[in-house]
């Protein structure tokens, strides 16, 4: 039959399914070429880093399991130990950010720089996972007890103090026991550049992400330039179905224990190997519900 008796239905048919196969296997090609050879980096994360999903989204015999990445940034103010939020940083400065091709003239006039919007842009970030950066959360979580500690003794009637001090020395309990290990330290253009400067591939991983602009003007001074960290271009990771049966019961337990104690729920202990590839993307290689040094 030739192409000209289908009806336009017909063809319209064929060249979809023909596109959405010549997609696929793009996709797979891709993905192939993603995990040959060895890989670029590979991290052991814990819960910390890859907390569980919600238990709708696992609860189905054959869905899927996605473990998003819990990373951080690090803030040197002792008021924003966990540097969520916005996610500035110090180290992305005005230095930093023209390094990465951003255009950092300043200007006097307020109105001129406020009106100066540039566009994210995509770099290479560096992931370190439970290195210098969570130790220096840490001390500054220290030093955050210690400095509501001595008002608490020095005012040791007031509720007030009692009451800082004691969400001081949980924020520390978290910091050292709970809280993500996994931190952003640094950005550049170049992947090679990056990997000389944070070779060990098993505490440091490249990947990709947007770094946004940030313009700032205070107490009338020159404005400054500075930036952020937007997103990373990955953010969750699905499981293979071969490890289903280490993380279900674990999503099932957290879901009783959070129905029996109101919401309130002590994340289980649980290591995930994750490898990343020529492409910088990553996937599982092994789960293992052991119990695990914090």
């Amino acid at each position: 039959m030739k192409w000209t008796n289908f009806s336009a239905r017909s063809r319209l048919l064929i060249l979809g399914v023909t596109l959405i196969i010549a997609t696929n296997a793009v996709v797979i090609a891709g993905v192939i070429y993603n995990r040959s050879g060895k890989p670029e980096s590979v991290l052991r994360l814990s819960q910390r880093e890859l907390p569980l999903p919600y238990e709708w989204q696992g609860s189905h015999e054959n869905s899927g399991i996605a473990l998003n990445i819990n990373w951080r940034v690090l803030d040197a103010r002792v008021d924003n130990l966990n540097g969520y939020g916005s996610r500035k940083l110090q180290w992305l400065d005005q230095v930093k950010m023209a390094a990465l091709g951003f255009n950092t003239a300043l200007h006097e006039n307020s109105d001129d720089f406020q009106g100066k919007e540039q566009l994210s842009k995509e770099v290479y970030l560096v992931l370190e996972m439970d290195g210098l950066a969570h130790k220096q959360a840490v001390e500054y979580a220290k030093q955050h007890l210690a400095v509501e500690g001595a008002l608490c003794t020095a005012s040791p009637c007031k509720k007030e103090f009692l009451e800082r001090t004691e969400s001081a020395r949980k924020d520390l309990e978290r910091e050292e026991h709970e809280s993500s290990r996994l931190f952003v330290v640094d950005a550049g253009l170049d992947e090679v550049s990056l990997r000389a400067a944070h070779p060990d591939s098993s505490q440091y991983a490249i990947v990709r992400g947007k770094i946004s602009p940030h313009w700032s003007q205070s107490n009338l001074k020159k404005p400054i330039f500075s930036g952020y960290i937007s997103n990373l271009s990955i953010n969750g990771i699905d499981v293979p179905s071969n490890f289903h049966p280490v993380l279900k019961p674990l999503i099932e337990a957290r879901r009783i224990r959070e129905r029996d104690t109101q919401g309130i729920d002590k994340a289980t202990p649980f290591e995930v190997t994750v490898a990343f590839g020529k492409r910088l993307e990553p996937w599982v290689t092994d789960v293992s519900a052991k119990a695990i040094a914090k």
